[in-house]
């Protein structure tokens, strides 16, 4: 008899193991080891959250932890990424492989911070790769689509958008596009031609700026809009009459090696990835930084 008994609970052992197996898979690993291609960095609350190939990580500042957003359905190749002061998450790429969502995704919201899409503004129409929130005015948002070229607006968070005019950029030229936090009807977009600028919510466009020197990333910090700056020289530059004048700062580089492609700032905090998939935090405004991803790894 206590022979059948151990050999009862073994075998329930063996099946609770099992369960909390299957468990696991189904929750999903949410454990982030590795981070390919860093498209856009945002912060909201104590946390970075970090839009990627493979989904949208964050890593929480009060505990040190790094985790994935959403199951992996959800974890979908985030090429623009934004956040409004409400909290709600804006979004635009391509569908994850575990999904069944067509491409591209157009642009989606989340009211989970990124646990769960909602699909179905402009599904399958466009691909944005740069969402910005107007820093006074977070209703009104704005994205370049990189299929047709063309800026897009909205002026309720997200939930519908228009395209702006008939001018279009070329895609593979694109390299940001920020709003006047001021004035969220003056815009400034720069590709590899130069820096242009809108008066009119999109509608035109004039050369602000040729080359040699255009922005790759840019962020407001300290009432100024800050701009990571490529030509002659790789350079840090401050406006304060959005494109107006323009003035050189003696910041470090991060790297010395690798252009930053993505940043993000918030109350003396800035976050900046490059094209190597290195995530480097500073806690003074730039003037030192910390090297937190290195090649897409976390540094414990």
């Amino acid at each position: 008899m206590v022979e059948k008994v151990r050999a009862l609970m073994k075998k329930l052992l063996i099946l609770g193991a099992s369960l909390l197996l299957l468990a696991a898979c189904g929750n999903g690993d949410r454990s982030v080891t590795k981070i390919d291609h860093i498209h856009d960095l945002e912060f909201y609350d104590d946390a970075l959250f970090i839009g990627t190939h493979y989904g949208l990580a964050e890593v929480n500042f009060q505990d040190h932890e790094w985790s994935w957003k959403g199951n992996e359905a959800q974890r979908h190749d985030f090429m623009g990424f934004g956040i409004r002061e409400t909290g709600e998450f804006l979004g635009s790429g391509h569908p994850s492989d575990e999904s069944d969502l067509s491409d591209p995704l157009g642009a989606m919201l989340s009211d989970d911070q990124g646990e769960t899409w909602e699909v179905e503004v402009l599904y399958e129409e466009v691909d944005f790769h740069k969402i910005d929130v107007n820093e006074h005015d977070d209703k009104i948002v704005y994205g370049f689509d990189s299929i047709s070229g063309a800026i897009f607006r909205s002026d309720n968070g997200g939930e519908s958008f228009q395209q702006q005019g008939d001018e279009t950029f070329n895609p593979s030229e694109f390299l940001d596009l920020i709003s006047n936090k001021d004035d969220p009807d003056q815009l400034m977009l720069s590709d590899q031609r130069g820096v242009f600028k809108s008066e009119d919510a999109g509608e035109t466009w004039e050369l602000l700026s040729e080359e040699p020197q255009v922005f790759l990333a840019s962020t407001y910090t300290n009432d100024e809009l800050l701009v990571y700056s490529v030509g002659q020289q790789e350079m840090w530059r401050t406006t304060s009459d959005f494109g107006q004048t323009w003035e050189n700062v003696e910041l470090p580089k991060p790297s010395e090696n690798e252009p930053i492609m993505a940043l993000a700032s918030n109350e003396g905090m800035l976050a900046a990835g490059t094209f190597d998939n290195d995530l480097y935090i500073s806690n003074d405004d730039g003037a030192s930084w910390e090297l937190i991803v290195e090649k897409g790894e976390p540094i414990e």
